[in-house]
């Protein structure tokens, strides 16, 4: 109750500012995922937020998770480079399938119904908190298209090729 109170207070006093805190609660939510990756390799506080911040402020790579063996650190940012591939790669199909699917005029009540989850579950990231955990509802919701998109895409190149 207090922290609810103290953000709608803070939300009402500073409407201009929340509105322009939208663009960068989808980056958060979207950009990383050490949710799942510091807790898979044990590094406790570390996240990728921590990592710039020292690069930024140490300017010395080597200060970065600095009791760990080296082989830890490139899994470390081999997974966050994965990740960072993956999510934008699944942002910019979807992005590309709902252009396509409102250009050709062919939108389904089912791709209607999804699209509009994925619209109202990141609208309620930028209402609320943006935050890693929170895109995993959105994502699931978004997979089935980008599969779709990617098979249609691919499908239609394997047709054209065998004419």
């Amino acid at each position: 109750d207090f922290y609810n109170k103290q953000a709608t207070n803070w939300i009402k006093h500073n409407p201009i500012k929340w509105f322009e805190l939208a663009p960068l609660k989808i980056v958060h939510t979207f950009a990383y995922d050490d949710i799942a990756i510091s807790s898979i390799l044990n590094l406790g506080e570390w996240n990728f937020y921590t990592i710039v911040k020292h690069i930024g402020t140490d300017k010395n790579i080597k200060n970065i998770l600095p009791n760990e063996p080296l082989y830890l650190k490139i899994i470390y940012y081999f997974l966050q480079i994965t990740q960072f591939i993956y999510y934008y790669f699944l942002i910019t199909i979807l992005f590309l399938w709902t252009i396509k699917i409102f250009k050709e005029k062919n939108i389904s009540e089912y791709s209607l119904l999804h699209l509009l989850f994925v619209l109202i579950g990141t609208l309620m990231i930028i209402i609320t908190v943006g935050t890693p955990r929170y895109k995993y509802p959105v994502i699931i919701v978004m997979v089935p298209f980008i599969a779709s998109y990617i098979y249609t895409k691919f499908v239609n190149k394997i047709n054209r090729e065998k004419q």
